[in-house]
């Protein structure tokens, strides 16, 4: 049994040694993905429009590391955007889809406390809130800005 043990030891440092060699290197890591989150915004409203939940500073860019967003009191779309003017109103991207919220689907919630991968907002633009109806809706937007 003895032997056995061995010949699995071998096999799997053969194993491991094919493929370390065989790795792709991928370059050092990005350091955005490791961006911590240690910002927010709050909205809390019944407009109908975007409203700038993140103004530009400078030189920084907000990224994203998510959302919570409550409409239960009526039917409405929501969406985070980013753009530069008005709340928004000029070059305007979508950082999430346009989520269609009801009184039975009253909300979505998604982050982490470290950069997820959404857009980024560059620097220059402001992080807005879209809604397509004047329908109360609270949200708390989460992003790290550098």
């Amino acid at each position: 049994m003895k032997w056995f043990s061995r010949l699995c030891l071998v096999v799997a440092l053969a194993l491991s040694g094919s493929v370390a060699a065989n790795a792709v290197s991928q370059g050092p890591p990005n350091p955005d993905l490791f961006a911590a989150c240690n910002a927010s915004a709050q909205y809390d409203a019944s407009t109908n429009g975007r409203t700038a939940l993140v103004t530009h500073s400078g030189t920084s860019a907000v990224y994203p590391c998510g959302f919570d967003i409550l409409g239960a009191a009526g039917s409405v779309n929501v969406q985070l955007v980013y753009g530069t003017g008005s709340n928004c109103g000029t070059n305007t991207v979508a950082i999430t889809p346009a989520f269609q919220l009801t009184s039975s689907v009253g909300g979505i919630v998604d982050h982490l406390p470290v950069y997820t991968g959404l857009p980024v907002a560059p620097s220059g633009n402001d992080v807005c809130l879209s809604t397509s109806a004047g329908v109360a809706v609270q949200a708390i937007f989460y992003y790290a800005q550098f």
